[in-house]
């Protein structure tokens, strides 16, 4: 047998020598370190099916919970959850060793923190404070306590880490700790001190709270200070009347990650100024952009925003009357008008999409939205969502898939009938050739009367407005009682 010291192991690892371990392994068939020690250089050089041959033959030795460590983390690596936490768990429970101990309870706190499982990974980062992880520790439970909204726990815990070599970072989040308690200067301070330590992250999170605090000129400064591009600093130079900057800023920021926003404040601006066709460009290709992204994300959020702003629309808006049924609907939702319409456009043969007369469309109205799930969902170009459910002899000319076309985001059917197909675009003229014109002057409107609040508050025009924010918008607007019920519904 060739005598191979570990040290000479731990060379052959460091120096990444596949080629001579595989060579030592073949000759030194019951060396367990050496094969221990090729199969996590297998895994650091990503042959993960080498790597488990490897490890197999190590369990029921002295190995066996090294042995699953390895498993888990290979586990981790394939995006098998489940399987690395079994493996971690078992080396918690059975080790001998407080390292690997330790190590293991490491692997399942950041795993249950990948998984959003705040209360679970908090209990195992509790398990190593105190120990060689105690700074990595306290730096996860500060942040974790931050997401729970214990502010007080995270701010012992970031406060523990001033001087140490998460210093910059620990000022990093005590400050926004301390800005949620609403200790503004003491976040103010551990910001300044943050960027002093080199950290230009907090540049931009200390112009932000600047800009919240009304302090435009000190949020002008920081977020001119930043490394990338933000939103805010061509809002901020509005504010401070500097028109000009800010509209050519703004036009910077298309086609970056803050394209739609900047689009949309600019539009205001345009607004303001009375320069609608200017306005319904930047509209226009914004929109249109929107309608290419995978999810849509983006565009649904502005268009439950324009539902829940509806009732301002239709107030104010005299040509409402003149909008395609599926418009009004988007603003102003009404179920009743929905089966109305359905019944007088698919049933008694008054199109080429009926309903068969044994279908009960008022039952299947309410019965059918447990079929509207993402599984049945339709990539659609259009301002709703649309869904196809296979049910057979549906239609009076034997069709068996029944369109849904809802409200955004909602199992709020706007209409629904049979289609042979589901590219078959009987509908296009119905809903997905609406009049586009009509679709961006109701939204420039929704905007119009957004513009004034915007300027007075960090007010992002993607966010659905909650409870209170209604009630604050209704007392700006003065609606009348009638229709404060249609918002707050």
């Amino acid at each position: 047998m060739l005598y191979l010291p570990k040290e000479k192991i731990s060379e052959l690892f460091y120096s990444n020598d596949l080629k001579s371990m595989k060579e030592y392994c073949e000759q030194e068939k019951s060396y367990l370190f050496l094969h221990f020690m090729y199969a996590k250089l297998l895994i650091k050089n990503g042959m993960y099916t080498e790597a488990k041959n490897e490890l197999k033959p190590l369990l029921n030795t002295k190995y066996e919970c090294a042995a699953r460590f390895e498993f888990g983390r290979i586990a981790l690596l394939n995006g098998d959850l489940d399987l690395a936490r079994d493996h971690f768990h078992y080396v918690e429970d059975y080790t001998e060793r407080q390292n690997e101990r330790e190590n293991a309870r490491l692997e399942i706190a950041k795993l249950e923190l990948e998984c959003k499982k705040l209360k679970e990974s908090k209990h195992y980062f509790e398990k190593i404070l105190d120990t060689k992880y105690d700074e990595t520790a306290k730096l996860n439970l500060g942040r974790i306590c931050y997401q729970l909204e214990e502010y007080e726990d995270a701010k012992k815990y970031f406060k523990d880490l001033i001087d140490t070599k998460y210093d910059y970072v620990a000022r990093f989040d005590l400050a926004k700790t301390e800005y949620a308690l609403g200790n503004v200067d003491v976040a103010r301070y551990y910001f300044k001190t943050s960027i002093e330590k080199g950290n230009n992250g907090a540049v931009y999170e200390l112009g932000k709270l600047e800009y919240a605090e009304g302090n435009y000129k000190e949020a002008e400064i920081a977020f001119e200070n930043c490394k990338y591009q933000t939103i805010y600093l061509p809002k901020t130079k509005y504010l401070l009347g500097k028109k000009e900057e800010s509209i050519e800023e703004f036009k910077e920021l298309f086609n970056t990650r803050d394209d739609y926003q900047s689009r949309l404040h600019l539009a205001m601006i345009y607004i303001k100024d009375k320069k609608y066709e200017e306005a319904f460009d930047v509209i226009k290709n914004s929109m249109a952009s929107y309608y290419s992204v995978d999810s849509g994300t983006k565009l649904k959020v502005s268009l439950s925003l324009l539902k829940e702003l509806g009732v301002f629309f239709y107030s104010n808006y005299p040509k409402y009357e003149e909008l395609t049924y599926s418009d009004r609907q988007i603003i102003m939702y009404d179920e009743t008008n929905a089966l109305s319409h359905i019944v007088s456009n698919h049933t008694n043969n008054t199109s080429k999409n009926n309903f068969n007369d044994d279908i009960n469309v008022f039952d299947l109205f309410h019965s059918i939205k447990s079929e509207i799930t993402e599984e049945n969902m339709t990539p659609s170009l259009t301002f709703s969502d649309m869904y196809h459910v296979d049910y057979p002899n549906i239609g009076s000319d034997g069709e068996s898939i029944l369109r849904i076309i809802t409200l955004p985001g909602t199992k709020d059917i706007i209409t629904m009938f049979p289609v042979v197909s589901k590219r078959d675009n009987v509908y296009e003229s119905e809903e997905e050739n609406t009049d586009y014109s009509l679709k961006t002057n109701m939204l420039l409107k929704k905007l119009s009367t957004l513009y004034d609040l915007s300027q007075n508050s960090d007010f992002d025009l993607g966010d659905v407005f909650s409870d209170s924010e209604k009630g604050l918008l209704l007392e700006i607007f003065d609606i009348k009682a009638d229709k404060t019920k249609t918002l707050t519904k």
